[in-house]
């Protein structure tokens, strides 16, 4: 890959997750609702918010139940549409056995902390771009990456049924990013936009789809696809929910990452599930 679609496929990759941050704090969940624990993208923090999650004194910094920051709008539209108090553990990069927080150990602190508990009705799993795209972009096998990951979802849900045994697990597919092979991390002016040939990142969504809708086969839990909910809405479509590294006329928190309306659809289409 020549280096120019290589290092926009680093950053459409990321896109799918991988520099993110978390989400913000509703109030701590009663123990009969739901616990999010995912990456940047429910986490969707403004970079405010992302410092104040790093420790720094930030004014007007929001913070989750993890400690980590966000803006919240995943959890509390998905309480929202599933009717409980939701609490969020998202956090940036978060990946199931890659870099970042281990989505396995977020789910021992919802634990420790009591959000998460026999008494939990459901559990949400939101992650593993961090997982794959590395890999890949670094000369790695995607099958080997996916099969990797759908191995690693497993894992955390069986850990998430450990701790919450009476409960729903939802594994929450990624919306969509580049469906037709092209990203467009550039659009200066709303409709704008330039696609760049980018087959990777591609590859490496729908080897994140398939590795999540496998794993929850696998194990029985229920797997919320994003896809026909953001369908038309990826990072060069006509009204993209997908920023690239500058997008004009888009109202996000950070690049690569969802727009809030975006957010807000995939939030409310996993609680309605």
């Amino acid at each position: 890959m020549s280096r120019l679609p290589r290092t926009l496929a680093v950053l459409a990759a990321s896109a799918m997750v991988a520099t993110g941050v978390a989400a913000a704090p509703l109030a701590s969940a009663a123990s009969h609702g739901a616990v999010v624990v995912g990456d940047s993208i429910p986490a969707n923090p403004t970079f405010v918010d992302y410092f104040g999650g790093k420790g720094s004194s930030v004014p007007g910094a929001r913070t989750n139940n993890a400690g980590c920051g966000a803006d919240g709008e995943f959890p509390r539209n998905f309480g929202a549409a599933a009717g409980m108090p939701t609490s969020d553990y998202s956090c940036p990069g978060a990946s199931y056995l890659t870099g970042g927080q281990h989505v396995k150990d977020l789910l021992g602190r919802a634990a420790a902390q009591g959000d998460l508990n026999p008494s939990t009705r459901e559990v949400v799993l939101f992650a593993g771009a961090n997982d794959v795209w590395p890999k890949v972009l670094n000369g790695g096998s995607l099958p080997d990456a996916q099969n990797a990951l759908k191995g690693a979802i497993v894992d955390a849900v069986n850990t998430a049924r450990h701790f919450a045994p009476n409960a729903e697990v939802k594994v929450v597919g990624y919306p969509e990013i580049a469906p037709n092979g092209s990203v467009c991390p550039m659009r200066l002016a709303p409709g704008s936009s330039a696609p760049v040939p980018a087959q990777v990142v591609t590859d490496i969504e729908n080897a994140v789809q398939w590795a999540a809708v496998d794993a929850a086969r696998e194990t029985g839990a229920t797997f919320v696809d994003s896809k026909p909910v953001t369908r038309g809405h990826g990072i060069c479509g006509e009204q993209p929910w997908m920023a690239g590294i500058i997008d004009a006329g888009m109202n996000y928190n950070i690049p690569l990452h969802m727009s809030l309306d975006g957010i807000r659809a995939v939030g409310h289409n996993a609680g309605a599930a």
